[in-house]
């Protein structure tokens, strides 16, 4: 229901026009990297291992399987349950 509801309030922002769209995802990898190096750090990871870790999951798998339409999806839940 936060997806749907989520995506519903960007089509009501920004229409059809993808800008808005990749700007909120921008934002939505930045927010959830930076909760999770905060997670990491909490459990003892040293600062440089904590942001890698975090870069490293923010930053979307890419390869034949990747479809821009499907992953934007499946990425936004994911980016959605940290914050």
């Amino acid at each position: 229901p936060a997806t749907t509801l989520f995506w519903a309030l960007q089509r009501q922002l920004f229409g059809l026009e993808a800008s808005g769209f990749h700007a909120v995802s921008i934002v939505l990898h930045a927010a959830s990297a930076w909760v999770l190096a905060g997670v990491f750090r909490n459990l003892g990871v040293g600062e440089v291992a904590a942001a890698l870790g975090a870069c490293w999951w923010a930053v979307p798998s890419s390869g034949p399987a990747c479809d821009v339409a499907v992953v934007s999806i499946v990425i936004s839940s994911r980016m959605l349950s940290p914050i």
